[in-house]
């Protein structure tokens, strides 16, 4: 009953009804883990786990995806185990760890059958350059901040010589006029005495 529960999921998946799918897969892992059947456990849970990232719940996909390992993993479950880790290559690209998604890929290169198979090489070199292209991107934008701060950088210290020559240049004009003014008054104080010695001169006579 749970492996067939199990294919009316697989149909309802492969029609996109990720909803359904994961309802009919939930109620194969109930049958298989009453039934004692940890095998068909194991990828009842893939299953599960592999709708929840459909559905965009990827902490939820590799929560199941986890406890899945676990399980293969006392099991000695190799078959389970290669489809894990591809499936968890899956769960980490969706989330732009491509690391990671690298990582597991690799692993599950090493437990497939087909070492060679074009197909898996090809997505070895796809998240390779998702991986290196995300890293090269975080590296332009911690740049492109530097050019921006030194930026902002060099123009604060523009504007601190241009107050600083501003004020330099009132400075001096400021003294200028003083200077001036101050000739303009000894001038007008010459006058003044000259004209008194005048007129001193002039009651005299």
């Amino acid at each position: 009953l749970a492996e067939a529960l199990n294919n009316i999921g697989i149909f309802k998946e492969s029609e996109n009804n990720f909803g359904e799918a994961l309802a009919f897969y939930l109620e194969a892992l109930k049958i298989s883990t009453v039934m004692g059947d940890k095998i068909e456990k194991v990828d009842n849970m893939i299953n599960v786990g592999n709708m929840h990232r459909m559905l965009k719940n990827v902490s939820l996909a590799i929560k199941w995806h986890t406890d899945a390992e676990t399980l293969a993993r006392e099991l000695g479950y190799l078959e389970g185990l290669k489809v894990l880790y591809d499936d968890f290559s899956k769960d980490y690209q969706a989330i732009g760890k491509f690391e990671t998604a690298l990582n597991y890929q690799l692993q599950f290169k090493q437990l497939s059958d087909s070492l060679f198979n074009d197909e898996n090489t090809y997505e070895i070199n796809d998240l390779t350059e998702k991986w290196q292209n995300d890293r090269q991107e975080k590296d332009l934008i911690k740049q492109q901040e530097v050019l921006l701060q030194a930026q902002e950088d060099l123009q604060l210290k523009e504007k601190r010589i241009w107050v600083i020559g501003s004020g330099a240049v009132l400075l001096m004009l400021f003294l200028g006029y003083v200077l001036y003014a101050n000739s303009r008054l000894k001038r007008a104080n010459l006058v003044i005495a000259t004209l008194k010695e005048q007129l001193e001169r002039g009651k005299k006579l």
